[in-house]
């Protein structure tokens, strides 16, 4: 346990800051001010950020173009070139939180903003097995642009997707489904003093994440027009609090230009199907920011974020019971460095207690389903504590949320996203690991 004098100035509006450093502890007491609020009034993203998406939408058919010439100075055959830009409109209505409904700055709801989105894709042709099988999706990666105002930012996101068309009945329409994950940066974060009422997002930069339904009707044989609706998530992950997250829903319109006719597809019949059990050996690390628990008023939850490291090892198996999914199961052995932690106010000092390793550890198992997406996988586990030394602390059942994308046959590499009470973020993990067939 560590004690830091407290310096009191006499007044309730005294700001406390702790920062936790490996073997300090400081404690700055500030006066708080009332400050201006940093917004301008934008209409639509400042100068800065507008040249930036524009030069990042004239890059990617730039590039799709480059390749197109490359080809055929080559002289390989052109039918083969199969990439295509799309754009795409969708303005985005936020779903209601207190800060949506009007607990912000200006009182107003937040209504409708401006957003759009520029990709470019790959047509896929069925050489590979798994292209048919999800009957010939389209990959790419995209930027997405938005306006949220003065209190939330701008922000910007750069993004992979998978598109498949599930339903595809082999004339000029069909119904398909967008996935697209990534990273946001540019939000007005939280402030305590010059962004106070912003709950939602406590960090500039955040993951991305959006689904989306489509109608697609092929106009030509390079063009073709999208309608649908899509749903889109900001979060920290619980790297930087408040963390509760922006959720939109967006209608859709989007046009597509295919820089070559789309590719002829293989028609190969698909090879009989292998039942295997695969075993999984994974190790992840992350961080978390939460507010240290404690029994002292004067100590608000500003003052008592702190950053803790996290990591987990995970044993499984998984099972191939159909052509695009497995039925997995396992251990989880995991980390949490928060656990334990308490912040308390006595006779002027601040008394930190970071408890011991032996109270920061738990074992679950999990279980789930696991997406087959040729070289890569959507992993959604649920899991409980069997075990654990902080008690009763985390009894409740956790889930997981992740994209793991396999570099070789054996080694893959991927991003979780682990949360509590069915939606709320606990921390995010990098991992690495091996399968074993």
């Amino acid at each position: 346990m560590r004690r830091t004098q407290k310096q009191h100035d006499g007044s309730h509006d005294a700001r406390v800051q702790t920062q936790a450093r490996r073997g300090t502890a400081s404690v700055r007491f500030e006066p708080q001010s009332v400050v201006g609020f940093r917004g301008h009034g934008r209409v639509f993203l400042s100068v800065r950020n507008l040249v930036t998406v524009v030069a990042l939408l004239l890059l990617i058919p730039l590039m799709a173009v480059a390749q197109d010439d490359e080809q055929g100075r080559d002289g390989k055959d052109k039918d083969k070139n199969s990439y295509f830009f799309r754009f795409v409109a969708s303005p985005a209505w936020a779903l209601p939180s207190g800060f949506v409904r009007g607990e912000n700055k200006s009182g107003e709801p937040l209504g409708w903003s401006p957003a759009f989105r520029a990709e470019l894709g790959w047509q896929t042709d069925g050489s590979a097995e798994w292209q048919r099988a999800y009957n010939y999706p389209a990959l790419g990666a995209g930027v997405y642009a938005a306006d949220y105002g003065d209190e939330l930012g701008a922000p910007i996101a750069a993004y992979v997707f998978y598109s498949w068309p599930f339903v595809d009945p082999g004339g000029r329409w069909s119904l398909t489904s967008d996935w697209s994950l990534g990273m946001a940066w540019n939000f007005e974060p939280f402030d305590p003093i010059e962004n106070p009422f912003n709950n939602l997002v406590g960090a500039k930069a955040t993951v991305y994440f959006d689904t989306a339904l489509y109608f697609r009707f092929l106009l030509t044989e390079k063009v073709a027009l999208y309608g649908g609706a899509a749903f889109t998530h900001f979060s920290t992950g619980q790297v930087h609090e408040p963390n509760k997250g922006l959720n939109t829903l967006s209608p859709l319109i989007s046009i597509r230009y295919n820089f070559d006719p789309e590719p002829k597809k293989v028609a190969e019949p698909l090879p009989p199907f292998d039942r295997r059990l695969d075993s999984i050996l994974a190790f992840a690390v992350g961080s978390k920011e939460i507010a240290v628990d404690t029994q002292s008023p004067e100590l608000v939850e500003t003052d008592r974020r702190q950053r803790f490291f996290v990591s987990n090892v995970t044993a499984g198996l998984s099972w191939h019971v159909y052509r695009k999914g497995r039925i997995a199961g396992g251990v989880d052995l995991t980390y949490d460095g928060s656990l334990g932690t308490s912040l308390e106010l006595s006779e002027g000092e601040v008394l930190e207690n970071f408890g011991s390793a032996s109270e920061k550890v738990g074992v679950g198992l999990y279980g789930g389903y696991e997406q087959a997406l040729g070289p890569a996988d959507i992993l959604v586990h649920i899991g409980a504590y069997v075990w654990s030394s902080w008690g009763e602390a985390k009894s409740v059942p956790y889930q997981r949320l992740g994209l793991r994308y396999f570099v070789t046959e054996t080694f893959f590499a991927g991003v979780n996203l682990r949360a509590t009470n069915w939606g709320q973020a606990d921390f995010v993990e990098l991992n690495a690991g091996f399968r074993f067939r």
